[in-house]
């Protein structure tokens, strides 16, 4: 769906695409997901989304990706090592949205215009190193016309992430 999902996200996902859609929200929703992949890498995922009324939402997500133990390539010497690692990533979001009401003109109506944003901690951890961020997303949704809505969200703001002496910005 490409980026798709960020105009149709009005569900406990909402905490993950777009955070906008939390305020469409009209019960709670809980989400949940394990996958067990190639190498027995592991992820989990968790999202708790609840309406506060009519016009707001709030959601809580946590992401947990999982490797476990692997034996270390090569020491100093190049001779390899008998150590083995391990490595996670984590994150946990909290969310909040409110929806704006309606924008109308003579020539047009928009409706539901909504606005979210999240604001997530995110942990990595390679063998006992642990690197930590903080990341943020930002999103609209509004519904043009009758069955079409539209989306932006802008997902990732935040800090660079550093293992020891190695900074990546955020995706």
């Amino acid at each position: 769906m490409g980026g798709a999902y960020g105009a149709v996200s009005d569900d406990a996902d909402a905490t993950r695409w777009n955070p906008a859609g939390l305020a469409l929200l009209d019960r709670n929703e809980v989400d949940f997901m394990h996958l067990v992949y190639l190498a027995d890498i592991s992820y989990d995922s968790l999202a708790f989304a609840d309406p506060i009324n009519r016009l707001s939402g709030w959601g809580l997500s946590v992401d947990y990706l999982w490797q476990p133990p692997f034996d270390s390539t090569a020491n100093d010497f190049g001779q390899p090592t008998d150590a083995a690692g391990t490595g996670y990533d984590f994150a946990a979001g909290l969310s909040y949205a409110y929806n704006l009401g309606n924008y109308h003109t003579s020539d047009f109506n928009i409706s539901n215009i909504s606005a979210g944003a999240t604001l997530r901690v995110v942990q990595e951890n390679l063998s006992g190193v642990s690197a930590n961020a903080l990341y943020g997303d930002a999103g609209m949704v509004a519904e043009i016309f009758e069955g079409f809505r539209a989306g932006l969200v802008v997902q990732n703001i935040g800090t660079t992430i550093t293992f020891v002496s190695v900074a990546a910005p955020p995706p």
